[in-house]
């Protein structure tokens, strides 16, 4: 019992005292007014009895969140099943509202891809000759940003001597410039028929491999070739050993550490044709891998003629050098996915948009140059 609800009972014991006290015939009026207000203070104490008993049995933030976890006890989502109901427009447990994320876009919100799933996608796309494994990736939950990298124009000096407890000269301070980056946002719509619970992991796969994945990965292939590109003139190179001559000298030897000689499937060829003059083959098996071929210490990483052009009929394109250095993506962490039931409707078929958005800094213009290769016209060594 709390102060108020004492301090009603009193009130009603009052009236009621009083109203004994006037029980002679001629007082019967004010007798009734007393038991109208004892009556009153009766619905006020009922009313406080009640609020007194629900708060006092009210269960705690603890109490709630421990009923809740055992509600959900036993009944993780399963990612594939939430998404699948989700794209075929099925209703949804609390528990699988609950499991799914969300990302605020231009045109509303958008469910990210659970992880699960992500790392699927990630799997796929090791059977596709991705560029993006070849330079520095950085993920990023930012959509715009900075990035200082070393000017290329600098040069650089070592280490600078100084006495202990003296000041160390910064003349030769790094030369640095920022370079700004915005992430872009790159989709594919795939058409879904209805997803069969049960078999919603297999056919999930089978839609974002055939629709998402090979695309996404051509997409990036081209976004990066054309920055490695950019602001670079083809060095023209007959032969193995012009290529060679042009590794020495215009690369810094440490760009061997992590370089690549990135070229298409005619280049590849034109490469594994050159041979010394006793007829070895100047293509070398990689100790560790032996599917994958070496030149000057560098491995020879071929995407296809499709999306690697040709320079002319007789010239092959080749970045040689450190990739890794030369270009960054920054990758936005999430994939996101929306879907509609209107967009295809005269096909009477889900659709789904797949979205990932990212964007390539130039980080080092030196570390690697863009040859225009050419086969030699003798093979002697």
């Amino acid at each position: 019992m709390n102060k108020k609800m004492r301090e009603l009972l009193a009130a009603m014991q009052k009236h009621l005292d009083a109203a004994k006290g006037l029980s002679d015939q001629s007082k019967a009026d004010e007798a009734q007014k007393e038991m109208d207000a004892y009556n009153e203070s009766a619905k006020a104490y009922a009313v406080e009895k009640a609020i007194y008993t629900a708060e006092a049995n009210a269960p705690t933030d603890e109490q709630i969140e421990e009923k809740e976890n055992k509600a959900t006890k036993g009944q993780e989502c399963n990612p594939w099943v939430v998404m699948a109901k989700y794209l075929s427009h099925k209703d949804l447990t609390e528990t699988e509202r609950k499991s799914m994320n969300w990302s605020a876009s231009d045109d509303g919100l958008n469910a990210i891809v659970p992880t699960e799933i992500s790392n699927k996608i990630n799997e796929l796309r090791k059977s596709y000759v991705q560029l993006r494994d070849i330079i520095n990736v950085e993920t990023t939950l930012a959509l715009t940003g900075t990035a200082a990298v070393e000017d290329s124009t600098g040069t650089f000096t070592g280490l600078v001597e100084f006495e202990d407890g003296g000041d160390l000269d910064s003349k030769e301070a790094p030369k640095l410039k920022n370079v700004k980056w915005s992430i872009k946002h790159y989709g594919k719509l795939i058409p879904i028929g209805n997803i069969l619970l049960g078999a919603e992991q297999v056919e999930l796969i089978a839609y974002l491999n055939r629709w998402f994945v090979k695309n996404a990965v051509l997409t990036e292939n081209a976004k990066i070739i054309a920055t490695l590109k950019d602001g670079k003139t083809a060095v023209a190179c007959t032969g193995w050993k012009a290529l060679k001559k042009a590794m020495n000298k215009d690369l810094d030897p440490a760009v061997k550490i992590d370089g690549n000689i990135v070229t298409n499937s005619t280049g590849f060829a034109m490469l594994d044709d050159e041979e010394f003059k006793d007829g070895r083959p100047i293509l070398q098996p990689n100790p560790t891998d032996a599917s994958v071929k070496m030149f000057n210490g560098m491995n020879v990483f071929v995407i296809s003629d499709a999306e690697l052009p040709m320079i002319d009929a007789t010239h092959a394109p080749m970045f040689v050098g450190s990739e890794k250095a030369a270009v960054t993506m920054k990758l936005y962490k999430n994939l996101e996915y929306a879907t509609s039931d209107q967009y295809m409707f005269g096909k009477n078929s889900n659709c789904m948009r797949v979205i990932e958005g990212f964007d390539l800094v130039k980080t080092d213009d030196t570390a690697y140059e863009y040859v225009s290769f050419a086969n030699s016209s003798t093979t002697t060594a």
